[in-house]
């Protein structure tokens, strides 16, 4: 009877297409690698319901209970998905410092690859990330291979200079200026106040970071770099030879002109010769901040002018040209407050100008004239830009005036022609009235 059973239970056996059979090995995860084969995880299709089973079917079920007590973990199906790290899971930090060393050249685009990036690289938005980018891209080194014991050198020469010597020209061009010139070790270069978005808010607190800094430009900081040590050993041994003649002539109570002696000094073949052999004809050493960049007269609103105010007060940037900056706050101010007015007019001193500079002016205070005859007659006169214009036309009258008494025979085309069309007699007459030749072919 019990061969019966268990040749039933055989049989129930084999008719179970899912049961495992010796020789295959354990079902693998689909394709798909969700779960393994219901058959192999469910021990109840492969147990006999009577009769004993063979070493060969214990075997196999060892397996099924083995995967079953594994950890769902350790499932492949079962298991979370990896997801690769990307770029943008680095830490801010770290992109701050791929951005800064990259530089900010047109080839870094790294801050326009997406949303996330251009908002977290925007350094006019982040002052720690605006600290690094100037450290990384802007600080500059005007060492040049000097040390300031170059300062110390001129100083003690400048001690033992006699007092009949000590003469303002004598005293700027063999001290001040290459003592000012070892003076200068690092400066910030001055494209950094370019960028879009930078406003004196940056600029303040630059200097809380890194102190009163000088601002120059980057190729004249590059060209010290190379002939800057060279410049203070040919300057140093004009001094020398300088202070070693003077002492001489007021020993013997010579009658010598300081001036005559340091141009002497300076024509002596040992240093006419350095000078020549390291091309330093024309070097000019830097001892002060350059111009404001020329790029920031284009479109000065109200939050540019205070930019250029805050960059000539606090880092005595000069203005180069006063001229240009009026023109364009005029071109792009249509509502004009009295107090950007006076602030305007305060930092913008008259200094000769260029002849493009007052063709562009002359240009800019007729489209105003224009804004206000637009304007009804019984409010005009009371209008603000009535008043602005007032003194726009005298800076400008001031200016053409400078221009022409430096260059009295100066008779430009591009200024007359705009004379002529626009129709400003009285400025037309005041030019005239300086006794300036006047092109008669345009008139």
């Amino acid at each position: 009877m019990g061969f019966i059973f268990a040749e039933c239970g055989f049989k129930r056996r084999r008719q179970n297409t899912n049961v495992a059979r010796p020789g295959k090995p354990l079902a693998r995860p689909t394709k798909s690698g969700s779960k393994f084969s219901e058959s192999i995880l469910n021990p109840s299709d492969v147990r006999c319901s009577s009769g004993p089973s063979s070493p060969l079917e214990d075997k196999q079920l060892n397996k099924v209970e083995l995967y079953q007590n594994l950890s769902a973990s350790t499932l492949p199906g079962d298991a979370p998905e990896y997801v690769a790290p990307s770029f943008l899971d680095l830490p801010p930090e770290v992109l701050f410092r791929i951005f800064s060393f990259a530089g900010l050249v047109p080839e870094n685009m790294l801050a326009s690859t997406c949303k996330y990036l251009h908002e977290l690289l925007d350094f006019t938005q982040n002052d720690y990330l605006l600290e690094m980018v100037v450290e990384c891209n802007f600080l500059l080194d005007l060492i040049g291979g000097t040390t300031r014991d170059w300062f110390m050198r001129f100083l003690r020469k400048y001690k033992a200079l006699p007092n009949g010597f000590i003469t303002p020209e004598a005293m700027s061009r063999a001290f001040n200026i290459p003592m000012g010139a070892a003076d200068m070790q690092e400066a910030i270069d001055s494209r950094i106040f370019e960028f879009p978005g930078i406003t004196s808010r940056h600029v303040h607190h630059l200097t809380s970071r890194f102190g009163t800094f000088d601002c120059v430009d980057r190729a004249v900081a590059d060209l010290q770099q190379r002939r800057k040590r060279r410049y203070l050993e040919w300057r140093y041994m004009i001094v020398k030879k300088y202070v070693t003649l003077a002492s001489e002539a007021s020993n013997n109570s010579a009658d010598v002109e300081p001036g005559q002696l340091l141009r002497e000094v300076e024509a002596l073949e040992p240093c006419l010769g350095f000078k020549k052999a390291h091309n330093l004809d024309g070097f000019e050493p830097l001892t002060k901040n350059t111009e404001i960049p020329p790029e920031l007269y284009k479109r000065v609103d109200a939050e540019r002018l205070d930019l250029i105010y805050t960059l000539k007060s606090r880092l005595h940037m000069p203005i180069g040209r006063p001229l240009l900056l009026v023109s364009s706050f005029f071109a792009h101010n249509d509502d004009i407050s009295q107090d950007k007015l006076d602030l305007l007019f305060d930092i913008c001193r008259v200094r000769l100008a260029r002849e493009s500079d007052i063709a562009e002016a002359l240009k800019v205070l007729d489209e105003c004239r224009q804004r206000l005859f637009a304007l009804p007659l019984e409010t005009r006169q009371m209008h603000p830009l009535s008043d602005a214009l007032d003194r726009f036309y005298a800076y400008l009258k001031e200016t053409i005036t400078l221009y022409y008494e430096t260059n009295p025979h100066e008779n430009s085309s591009m200024i007359w022609e705009l004379l002529r069309e626009l129709q400003i007699p009285e400025l037309l007459d005041h030019v005239v009235g300086m006794g300036v030749t006047v092109p008669l072919h345009l008139f």
